[in-house]
């Protein structure tokens, strides 16, 4: 979840860990826009998560005087873009409760 599009690297040369996607908005009009925010914000609360653990592990560990070193490790991978037309729309979804907007058969937004 490195960049938005148009967004370019801190060192303006390449992409590193600690380039992050900060120009993508949750835009109605702009599902793009949209599947590029969530990717970000998704894997920072990832991140988030696994210090969350960790720190409290440290602290439960040093509490309890054991020496084990528990920590949780992550990697993400992160497709740039899934291409191909979306999948048929699953007949479960479709009833009174669920607003569709469909944009040009090449894509739909679901609300709940």
């Amino acid at each position: 979840a490195v960049r938005a599009t148009n967004q370019t690297p801190l060192n303006g040369k390449y992409y590193t860990y600690r380039d992050w996607n900060t120009l993508s908005k949750l835009d109605v009009e702009n599902w793009g826009s949209c599947y590029q925010w969530s990717k970000a914000e998704s894997e920072k609360k990832a991140w988030e998560m696994i210090q969350s653990c960790n720190n409290r592990w440290k602290k439960e560990q040093q509490q309890s005087n054991i020496n084990a070193e528990t920590i949780l490790e992550m990697v993400a991978l992160c497709p740039s873009f899934v291409f191909g037309p979306p999948p048929p729309l699953p007949s479960s979804l479709k009833n009174d409760k669920i607003r569709i907007r469909e944009n040009n058969s090449s894509s739909y937004s679901l609300t709940l």
